[in-house]
């Protein structure tokens, strides 16, 4: 797999100077971008050709320098989350230098009329245009609300609902699902692998939000875009790339560092960097601790739920041709002795815990763009992908410690190509290839007789998964009407050799197919709607687990079909000059649902004492999620906008005739943002939730979920950001004003009580 990769990256590289040579008579355009409001240079800006794969992005001194362009006349257009977009037509005349361009950028306060997104589409488009559900956190929020873990970056987001099962975890439900039932992308990369688990997981919080440029969220089906797992939607992380110089060497230092009140954080991340007009290279160090969270009213300190974790990576890029850029990325996440303080509180352990929780993260991606309306892009990805989690656990009153471990090692190849062969219509194909290797043991350690006896961990112990697909991809514009379709095949492999439950030799393969059309029927409002299938393909976790959940032990199940999907959508969008909206309306089905079962003991002793509920995966049959999402932002002065989202999904299990499993309840969010002169600001929202009362039998079950559901809450918080230099930024925090105590449903942990925190952003 390896060579494979490097075999293709090679091709293309050695290509890319053949072409360059046919693009002599093409003219380089240059300029600078501003802040119209504070007059610095603004760093970042995204500045393309429309309507071609042909674009940069403005330096620390706020220039760009485009690759070089036919005789012709086209647009260029600036684009920076925050700021209003601004365009710029240009002649080129063969044998004439293009005039330099400025642009002048106006901050925007209406936030979802300018979003900009590839996720749902996988090319750039804004949010408006796209005939699907898209919701963005921007970095300019991300900067605002410092959220702590990746997880936490989502909790503000419209349509995703966020659990927590433990303070170092965090689990988005998008459209009643969650788990391997919503694929997280890294960069373009799978994070889910074959042994994510069904229900809530704490993988999301093993991505740092403080290296993020943007979070994206497709809300529905996913599986034509992206594959497996993407029945609820597609999580998005984007990273920030370093930038290259326009002009000479540019070197970057930063600093950033938050404290929390009463203990609960103190961090420090450390950043350097260079960039030249033909390479960029930028690292972060970050070391950050976090104390035992402290939950509202009478709640008090849930202890042990504070851990430790560093974090560290670096990426370069490199101009290896006029249109051709070569892209590298090694993340490192390590988190160190994260607690389940809910096991410890309820069920009995005197330890229960992650101790370490690591991920490993390279990617090496080369980027071509071209003024050829049949191929104006070609990116191909190669990619390794390392998670490590240990567990450790101990009964109150036991002297064995239990301890498990589960290694693994991802392999990924992707090719995608992309083009415009007539007006109005883009085209993007490609192909993926992705390989999981998994290692997985376990020992139980006895300290009063000093006895240690290895046995099979969670997975069997040569586990492996293997899939490839190719997809196409088609979205056609004209004048007012707007249409996207596209299709995917996938094939997936999954093995393990188990002497004691069977074998596992599972490859199913799926067609999946979407469609999607809007239409504009007033200046700024336009309607839509969307068909989509999905698929989740079995994974090692469905079918080979061996071991303690949260309420019995698992057995292996063997065999099983895939998860499938049929997603509808219906809804509309509005931009206007003060006021920006969206509504949708969704059902989602579901059949060949996995599920546990309870089911008798196996007639073999198995190494869990003192349990006796055993569960298997079985496909349970039926069941839909429907629903209603809504946001809006209304820009009452200048500089005062008013903005908010809604949602609320049901769920139901028609096979059980039951409620669905922890569906969220009614929630959304209402706030008003002040941007001042100068660059300061202050926000202020109310984050609510309803009773969740309908409960499924695994939510009575469940030892998170009280009595008669999970109570109503709403919680009252307060940001502000001040310049006190050039470069540098103070921002506050203060959470939970009037102190409630409060759990989101299905949750291990309660939410933070009344607290503050101080963060500084220095930049050099």
């Amino acid at each position: 797999m390896p060579r494979l990769a490097a075999g293709l990256i090679l091709v293309v590289a050695l290509a890319a100077p053949s072409l360059a040579a046919l693009q002599d008579d093409r003219i380089t355009i240059s300029g600078r971008v501003i802040d119209a409001a504070t007059l610095r240079p603004l760093a970042g800006v995204a500045v393309h050709v429309v309507g071609h794969e042909i674009g940069a992005r403005t330096d620390a001194d706020g220039r760009f320098k485009l690759p070089p362009v036919p005789p012709g006349s086209f647009v260029i257009t600036a684009r920076l989350d925050g700021y209003r977009p601004a365009d710029a037509p240009v002649t080129i005349v063969r044998g004439s230098p293009a005039p330099p361009l400025e642009f002048t950028l106006a901050p925007e306060t209406l936030r979802l009329a300018e979003s900009v997104s590839v996720t749902a589409t996988r090319e750039e488009r804004e949010t408006f245009d796209v005939p699907r559900s898209v919701s963005v956190v921007p970095e300019t929020e991300l900067l605002r609300t410092s959220p702590r873990t990746g997880a936490e970056a989502l909790t503000r987001a419209p349509g995703v609902f966020v659990q927590k099962t433990n303070h170092g975890g965090g689990s988005p439900f998008v459209r009643g699902l969650v788990g391997n039932q919503v694929l997280v992308l890294v960069d373009g990369i799978r994070l889910n692998n074959s042994t994510f688990r069904y229900g809530p997981n704490q993988y999301l919080a093993t991505v740092d939000p403080g290296t993020a440029s943007r979070f994206e969220v497709l809300r529905g089906s996913g599986s034509v875009q992206y594959g497996s797992d993407a029945l609820g939607g597609v999580i998005h992380v984007r990273n920030r790339d370093p930038l290259l110089s326009a002009g000479g060497v540019l070197p970057t230092i930063g600093a950033t560092g938050r404290l929390m009140s009463q203990g609960m954080e103190q961090s420090i991340r450390l950043s350097l960097g260079a960039a030249s007009a033909r390479a960029a290279v930028a690292g972060n160090v970050a070391v950050r601790n976090f104390g035992d969270l402290v939950a509202g009213g009478d709640l008090g300190v849930e202890s042990p739920s504070g851990y430790f974790e560093t974090d560290v990576d670096v990426r370069g890029v490199v101009k290896t041709g006029r249109s051709t850029t070569m892209t590298f990325a090694y993340d490192h996440v390590y988190q160190d002795d994260v607690p389940r303080w809910d096991q410890v509180a309820q069920r009995g352990y005197a330890r229960y815990a992650f101790d370490p929780q690591v991920r490993q993260f390279a990617f090496a991606r080369l980027d071509q763009s071209r003024a050829d309306s049949w191929l104006n892009g070609l990116t191909v990805t190669t990619a390794w992908v390392r998670s490590r989690e240990r567990r450790e656990r101990q009964r109150v009153g036991s002297s064995t410690l239990t301890t498990e471990q589960d290694t693994v090692n991802t392999y990924a190849v992707t090719a995608e190509a992309r083009s415009a062969p007539l007006p109005g219509l883009t085209v993007v194909a490609g192909a993926e290839v992705y390989a999981d290797e998994v290692d997985s043991w376990r020992v139980d350690d006895n300290a009063s007789t000093g006895a240690s006896v290895s046995m099979r961990g969670l997975f069997p112990g040569d586990a492996a998964a293997r899939s490839a697909a190719g997809f196409g991809m088609a979205s056609y514009r004209n004048g007012r009407f707007g249409a996207d379709a596209g299709a995917r095949y996938t094939w997936i492999s999954v093995t393990a050799s188990d002497p004691v439950f069977g074998d596992v030799d599972v490859s199913p393969g799926s067609w999946v197919g979407s469609g999607a059309a809007a239409f504009e029927l007033a200046k700024g409002f336009s309607a839509y709607g969307s068909v989509s299938q999905g698929f989740r393909a079995p994974n090692l976790d469905d079918l080979s687990t061996l071991g303690l959940f949260d309420f019995g032990v698992e057995v292996p199940a063997g065999e099983l079909q895939p998860e499938r999907s049929l997603s509808m959508e219906i809804g509309a969008k509005y931009r206007g000059s003060r006021v920006a909206a969206a509504l949708a309306v969704f059902r989602t089905n579901l059949s060949d649902l996995i599920d546990r079962r309870r089911v008798p003991a196996p007639p073999i002793e198995l190494p869990f004492p003192g349990e006796d509920r055993y569960y298997q995966r079985v496909n349970v049959g039926e069941a839909y999620v429907r629903g209603i999402e809504g946001e809006a932002e209304w820009r009452i002065f200048p500089t005062t906008t008013l903005f908010g989202h809604v949602a609320y999904a049901f769920g139901q299990n028609t096979t059980a005739n039951e409620p669905m499993r922890r569906i969220p309840p009614l929630n959304g969010l209402v706030g008003l943002r002040y941007d001042g002169a100068g660059g300061w600001w202050l926000q202020a929202s109310v984050q609510a939730a309803a009773l969740q009362d309908r409960l499924a039998s695994g939510d009575r079950d469940d030892h998170r979920i009280p009595p008669g559901g999970t109570p109503g809450w709403q919680v009252f918080d307060v940001f502000a950001g001040v310049p006190v230099a050039r470069r540098l930024m103070l921002s506050l925090g203060a959470l939970n004003l009037f102190d409630q105590a409060y759990r989101t449903h299905g949750s291990g942990i309660d939410g933070y009580g009344r607290s503050a925190w101080v963060g500084i952003d220095a930049k050099f």
